[in-house]
């Protein structure tokens, strides 16, 4: 609420290891941000958002009381429309201080981008600079104001305009270089060092919300679902809820759970995906339920740590 946000264009051909290095150096000397002790990544519906006012209040409120005990970095998609308008509002009627609230959108839906191009030259030049950004509704085009209530903001350029999604690999990447960066002792059996905690929140959403979540799931991090609240999540709670489980052992008497999505089901599910997301091409569709099987088909060693959490901790 109170602070001005800062902002930082950033290619998208910018060599990784660079972009990092870069990233980690904006995060604590230029922003100087605090150090989280969790990253809470929200991704959802931007565009036909519809979620009841019952779930709105109570997902406001169960991030506000995460973000508090946690001291946690939350992380969106920045613009001023759906579940990021929604963080932004929690953020806003929070009382506790400033929140960090990185927004990672792409460049090229940012309406009005002309004025933070001059700004920031204005700003290079030594000067002060305060300009009326609007944010009370959104344009006709396919473009989208940035929320005004996020703290720091990392717009991915790609020399495309109005395409969403451009941002998702970027993000995904940036969200693993911060839990590895802020690595800490979590109390894992046998002093391991772990990488900073993080958790998805998926609150309704469209097929891009399907590929931050699953970027969270390679990353090796828990995916939270708003149950009821519409489209995707209803999606993936369905298919959820169709799994079957079998346990299985390996040659090292390792007793491993594999659950998997039975082919009866898998027709069902793909039909809900050509009925809710009918404007994608064929091609797009299939990859969307190849995604979506990774949410609900795993193997997991049992009594065991999360296989995907082990392989992030280290000696």
């Amino acid at each position: 609420g109170n602070q001005q946000p800062n902002f930082v264009k950033v290619a998208v051909d910018y060599e990784e290891a660079e972009r990092s290095k870069t990233i980690l150096k904006l995060f604590e000397s230029r922003w100087t941000l605090p150090k989280p002790n969790l990253l809470i990544s929200v991704t959802g519906g931007a565009k036909d958002f519809n979620v009841s006012p019952e779930l709105v209040t109570e997902f406001k409120r169960g991030l506000m009381k995460a973000a508090k005990s946690t001291s946690a970095w939350i992380i969106t998609g920045g613009t001023s429309t759906g579940v990021m308008k929604l963080v932004g509002e929690a953020v806003r009627g929070y009382s506790g201080g400033n929140l960090t609230t990185i927004g990672i959108a792409s460049w090229g839906i940012i309406k009005n981008k002309e004025d933070l191009i001059r700004s920031a030259k204005k700003k290079h030049n030594k000067k002060k600079v305060v300009f009326d950004y609007p944010t009370k509704a959104n344009p006709a085009s396919n473009e989208a104001y940035m929320d005004p209530n996020h703290s720091h903001f990392l717009l991915v350029d790609n020399g495309t305009q109005s395409k969403y999604g451009v941002e998702i690999p970027m993000r995904g990447a940036i969200e693993a270089v911060i839990c590895d960066h802020y690595r800490d002792d979590y109390n894992i059996p046998g002093g391991e060092k772990c990488a900073l905690p993080m958790i998805c929140i998926l609150v309704e959403g469209g097929p891009n919300s399907i590929a931050t979540c699953l970027a969270a799931i390679n990353n090796g991090n828990p995916v939270l679902v708003l149950a009821g609240s519409g489209r995707s999540v209803d999606i993936i709670s369905k298919a959820h809820s169709y799994t079957r489980g079998v346990v299985t052992y390996g040659s090292d008497n390792v007793e491993t759970i594999h659950r998997y999505l039975p082919d009866e089901y898998k027709v069902e599910v793909m039909a809900d995906i050509d009925k809710r997301f009918h404007f994608l091409s064929e091609e797009r569709r299939a990859v969307l339920f190849e995604s979506l099987l990774s949410f609900v088909e795993i193997r997991q060693p049992v009594n065991d740590l999360p296989a995907a959490r082990r392989q992030k901790c280290h000696q």
